[in-house]
């Protein structure tokens, strides 16, 4: 389970990178904006409108870190559901399986993991060069 853990770890690192580098500069342009919001709208219907137009790109960068990352989890879903499949079928369907046929298949399981997990670290490269790249975009096509 050693893929699993290094995938833990690389990948709430890039999170944390997405959020400082991404997010984090975002936060702080619709907390400004939302601020002067309060300086110049006239009644409360008009702060909310204000208010909700400073946090456009927050929300949209929310959304596009959101959904790069469930695409991500729902294949590595897939790649672990796969390995339970084989490893149960390692099983052959008799009964209960003896101890030595248990550990078989928890060993099966464990080496098919982990190569989801080495699998998904690939992909987990890809997918934060593409969050980054549909961010840059999306700033210089909506400001």
């Amino acid at each position: 389970m050693k893929g699993a853990e290094r995938l833990e770890r690389e990948f709430q690192g890039a999170l944390e990178e997405i959020e400082r580098s991404e997010i984090r500069p975002r936060q702080k342009a619709t907390y400004m904006c939302a601020a002067k919001c309060c300086d110049v709208a006239k009644s409360q219907n008009e702060l909310a409108n204000c208010t909700n137009r400073c946090s456009t790109q927050l929300t949209f960068a929310q959304q596009v870190v959101e959904a790069h990352v469930g695409q991500l989890q729902a294949r590595l879903e897939r790649c672990s559901a796969r390995c339970q499949d084989i490893a149960t079928e390692r099983f052959g369907g008799q009964g209960a399986p003896d101890a030595e046929a248990r550990d078989h298949a928890q060993k099966t399981f464990d080496t098919c993991v982990d190569a989801c997990a080495e699998e998904t670290l690939q992909l987990l490269k890809r997918t934060h060069q593409d969050i980054t790249r549909d961010l840059a975009s999306s700033s210089s096509t909506r400001t």
